[in-house]
């Protein structure tokens, strides 16, 4: 009998444990990583999310949101010899030549699609007109943005000891960065074609991405990723931002310090898909209520007996970000009525209902489903008291006016 009982509550506890880890149980092999949906910023996974990592040419996330935000796409650049002969020996980049002149646009298309430093230097020129005045812009706009753990040093990665970020840094940076449509396109390039220039005079110069995760003959291709910047140094490892969208739900990965498998795969991708694809599983977009729906009725007081029972609609629908363990969980409202008297116009609002889901509170408002008409019971009592308040007055001032007149007297 004893033997039995364990065994059903063995049972139990490994159904309860298996239902749990469907949820709970994801690991990264990265030393660092993120998981965070956008529209929420509910952080969905984290490892050492505020460790201070170095973010090799994932730092031209920032380098293109201060160029988005301080230049013009068709402004033409001449590439300097300093932007180009600064580069330490192994980070020259051979897509772009010193008195090259190119467009913003074309630059930053150098920049984040290949990841050519030259161009990081040259565009850090255009916006700052020197790169050590973009660095101090770069640190600046990241402390507005809320990086807490991020310093840099130059505009496209350059190993320093100094030059550090974080992953959920990085995550708040190209949350920013693609909030443009620009940024968006270009970094959800599997290649770019460079057009012929000035010192280039051949056919268009074809370039292709860094980021397997946009290029569907890669065996690293995630077919719903929108891109975003790889990175790599021998201090930095692999490293990737990535965000992806599936159905109404986007999502950024950040995987920093990453190795290679025993197969040869970057955990940088291995990761990152394994997070995505997480998010995507295990977590989704629910409306609790409709708008429009009725959350409750209440009498009205002072109101006609046709009228009084006032339904209580909402004015929006109310979308809650949740658990798949949650898809059909009943949530308990709380609900906030004014203080109501007739008359009452149709889609007044009259209070406001809340559901406190997983710590994140959803509210809206909530509107009167139809008209409330006064009783006439009510309006006449209101007559009455105006019409008293009306002689009370009259006798107040005939009082006054007798004691005027004895005083002259």
């Amino acid at each position: 009998m004893k033997k039995r009982i364990f065994l059903i509550f063995l049972f139990i506890f490994l159904l309860y444990s298996s239902c749990v880890s469907a949820v709970s149980n994801v690991e990264i092999n990265s030393p660092a990583g993120i998981l965070v949906e956008e529209s929420t910023g509910k952080i969905l996974y984290e490892k050492n999310a505020h460790e201070k990592m170095y973010p090799a040419s994932t730092t031209k996330i920032l380098t293109a949101l201060l160029v988005l935000e301080n230049g013009n796409l068709e402004d033409t650049v001449t590439v300097s010899e300093e932007a180009v002969n600064s580069l330490s020996d192994g980070y020259v980049t051979p897509y772009i030549s010193s008195g090259e002149k190119l467009t913003v646009d074309q630059l930053l298309n150098v920049l984040l699609v290949p990841s050519g430093n030259a161009a990081g230097n040259a565009l850090a020129e255009y916006v700052s007109g020197s790169i050590d005045e973009f660095v101090n812009l770069m640190n600046s706009r990241a402390k507005e943005l809320g990086c807490t753990n991020t310093h840099f040093t130059n505009p496209y990665g350059k190993h320093d000891e100094n030059h550090y970020s974080s992953a959920y840094d990085l995550y708040l940076i190209a949350k920013e960065a693609m909030k443009y449509e620009e940024f968006r396109t270009i970094v959800a390039k599997p290649t770019y074609s460079l057009a012929p220039t000035n010192r280039y005079s051949k056919d268009d110069r074809l370039l292709y991405s860094t980021n397997d995760l946009v290029k569907p003959s890669s065996n690293n291709y995630y077919e719903y990723a929108l891109g975003i910047k790889t990175g790599f140094t021998s201090y930095a490892k692999d490293c990737l931002v990535a965000a992806a969208q599936k159905d109404n739900m986007t999502l950024y990965a950040v995987i920093l310090g990453a190795d290679e498998s025993s197969s040869g795969v970057s955990y940088r991708y291995i990761d990152s898909k394994k997070l995505f694809d997480y998010g995507f599983n295990n977590f989704l977009f629910r409306t609790i209520r409709s708008k429009g729906s009725v959350v409750d009725t209440v009498e009205v007081s002072g109101a006609t007996q046709n009228t009084k029972n006032l339904d209580l609609v909402l004015d929006a629908n109310i979308s809650a970000f949740i658990s798949t363990d949650d898809e059909y969980t009943s949530f308990i409202p709380e609900i906030v009525i004014n203080e109501l008297s007739a008359p009452i116009t149709k889609d007044t609002i009259v209070g406001s209902v809340s559901y406190n889901i997983n710590g994140t509170t959803y509210t809206a408002n909530l509107l009167a489903g139809s008209d409330v008409e006064k009783s006439y019971m009510f309006i006449l009592w209101d007559i009455v008291f105006v019409i008293f308040l009306m002689i009370l007055f009259k006798i107040f001032i005939n009082h006054k006016k007798r004691k005027k007149k004895n005083r002259r007297k």
